[in-house]
């Protein structure tokens, strides 16, 4: 499980009234957050308490052992912004963008949300807890001690095995792939599925059992093995027939 030391805010009740260029907020308690114009501010050390900053605009901010407790950050944009040592905890972030972000040390535990796009971003230990990531982007990003909840990751559970990187490869890559090998070896492209039945028919025809074949590819029944590849069989009896033919010439 991840390990983070996420410095605690000493919580202050203080509300500035205005939002100037440049500011610095540290150990500053929000409860209500009025300002809808939010540029190049840093917050070190702040609670965002219940803050619904749909009619907030952020850009430039940077956020340093801050923790959004049950806010609203739907569609905002943190895109090329510096976050460290944040949490995230029950806030709603449908279609929230880090497109670019730096991200370390950072948790996001039961967001409520999807979409989210983390797309050519630097992300460095990171929790994902009890986390709705569907249809969430990662593109070209930078991942080192990311930690997914893997049930609320693509749907995940844990009959599931993932290969290649934090999430599964896209179908299209392997119809790609498909292609581009077919034709370079000179051969027809046949359907995804097709290459099952090839590996099949390969098992068979090199005398693997029957039985594990079936348990190999996951049928139930070794029935349906033999109805589906029956016709491979008809060689194998050629060579049982040989077998016999030969204890009756000894």
């Amino acid at each position: 499980m991840l390990s983070m030391k996420i410095k605690e805010p000493k919580l202050r009740k203080e509300l500035y009234k205005e939002m100037p260029e440049g500011m610095e907020f540290c150990d500053t308690y929000f409860e209500e957050f009025p300002f809808g114009e939010v540029k190049d501010v840093t917050f070190d050390g702040c609670v965002f308490n219940r803050i619904d900053f749909s009619n907030v605009n952020l850009e430039d901010v940077s956020l340093t052992d801050c923790m959004f407790d049950n806010c609203d950050l739907s569609n905002k944009c943190f895109d090329k912004m510096f976050i460290t040592r944040c949490k995230f905890i029950n806030t709603k972030m449908v279609g929230t963008s880090f497109i670019g972000a730096n991200l370390k040390d950072v948790k996001f535990i039961s967001i409520k949300g999807d979409y989210l796009n983390f797309s050519n971003s630097k992300l460095n230990n990171i929790l994902f807890e009890e986390t709705n990531l569907s249809y969430s982007y990662f593109s070209e990003s930078e991942m080192k001690n990311v930690y997914f909840d893997k049930k609320h990751y693509y749907w995940f559970n844990d009959d599931f095995f993932v290969v290649s990187d934090a999430k599964p490869i896209a179908d299209s890559n392997i119809y790609l792939r498909r292609t581009k090998l077919a034709n370079l070896a000179g051969l027809k492209v046949i359907r995804i599925h097709d290459f099952r039945h090839s590996c099949a028919s390969l098992l068979i025809n090199n005398g693997a059992n029957v039985t594990l074949v079936a348990k190999y590819l996951g049928h139930t029944k070794i029935e349906e093995t033999l109805n589906t590849y029956s016709h491979m069989f008809s060689t194998a009896l050629d060579s049982v027939v040989s077998v016999i033919d030969s204890l009756e010439d000894d």
